[in-house]
């Protein structure tokens, strides 16, 4: 299923990964990295709507600091999208958090998601809590013409 919701995720930076690796390789990349058997099953959810079809996951781990958890990866089928789930799957978590013992819950975004920072304000994330960000710059010299490599 993450592999179904990372084709065609909103955000740069999985965008950038499942470009190099594929979709599938991508999401088997986030499990072997950051799920921890016997440890994470708990936090880690597919939620299902009334039907019982899949709709979208969330995967939770600690963060760097007492009883905080973050959002390792969240999404929604694209077929789901625009329904409201991203503020559903952001309540769950909450709640899966708060029966896993962790008080509150890191989460970060690309600036550029709009429908995520919605969701996110609406689920009552606040950005003004605590400031953190991890900027990530990159400069893809193989696909950039008369690049530095090319000039030496």
């Amino acid at each position: 299923m993450a592999a179904a919701a990372y084709a065609q995720t909103r955000d740069r930076s999985d965008r950038y990964a499942v470009g190099r690796c594929g979709p599938r390789s991508w999401a088997e990349a986030v499990v072997a990295d950051y799920f921890t058997p016997g440890t994470d099953e708990p936090t880690w959810n597919i939620v299902q709507d009334d039907a019982g079809q899949d709709v979208g996951f969330f995967a939770l781990s600690a963060f760097d600091e007492p009883e905080t958890a973050t959002i390792i990866q969240i999404g929604v089928l694209p077929q789901h999208r625009g329904q409201g789930w991203a503020v559903r799957l952001l309540w769950a978590a909450a709640g899966v958090a708060h029966a896993a013992g962790f008080r509150a819950i890191m989460s970060d975004v690309d600036v550029e998601n709009t429908p995520m920072i919605r969701a996110l304000r609406a689920a009552g994330h606040r950005g003004d809590l605590r400031p953190w960000h991890v900027w990530h710059h990159r400069y893809p010299l193989s696909e950039v013409p008369g690049s530095a490599r090319d000039r030496a």
